[in-house]
């Protein structure tokens, strides 16, 4: 899930990642995307969210999706970096602070190694399940 407040930015930003081969999901609302995760958390394997967002800031974004989903790695974008308390935002879930303009470069690694990982949790998880299941839990 990608959210922007910004349209340009949000539909640069939905290029790269389609161009890098990504199903991307878009959202201008912080709101917005705050009830599509509601309605279905397990949609989404990863939140890049913009800070500067009016309603709701991204680390606000940040931390309520993370109160439902505590795996999912979440990226932060912000111009304004100097502002951001880095133990704050660990807390609420935020996996990496990207400085904007965001490279390409920058978003390909960072959108790599959390999905990597998303994904590895995400089975580790459902092998834990069906364990559970198996013996009858």
């Amino acid at each position: 899930m990608l959210v922007d407040d910004e349209e340009l930015v949000l539909k640069m930003t939905a290029e790269m990642l389609t161009d890098l081969g990504y199903k991307v999901i878009s959202h201008i609302s912080s709101i917005e995307a705050y009830r599509a995760f509601r309605e279905n958390p397990y949609r989404f394997d990863l939140l890049i969210t913009d800070q500067t967002m009016p309603k709701m800031t991204g680390i606000g974004l940040a931390s309520k999706i993370h109160e439902i989903d505590e795996w999912l790695p979440i990226i932060l974008c912000s111009g304004f970096d100097a502002d951001i308390n880095r133990e704050i935002i660990h807390e609420r879930g935020v996996r990496a602070l990207l400085n904007k303009p965001v490279l390409r470069i920058e978003l390909a690694q960072k959108t790599r190694i959390f999905l990597n990982e998303s994904l590895n949790t995400k089975v580790h998880k459902q092998r834990e399940e069906k364990i559970f299941m198996q013996n009858g839990y």
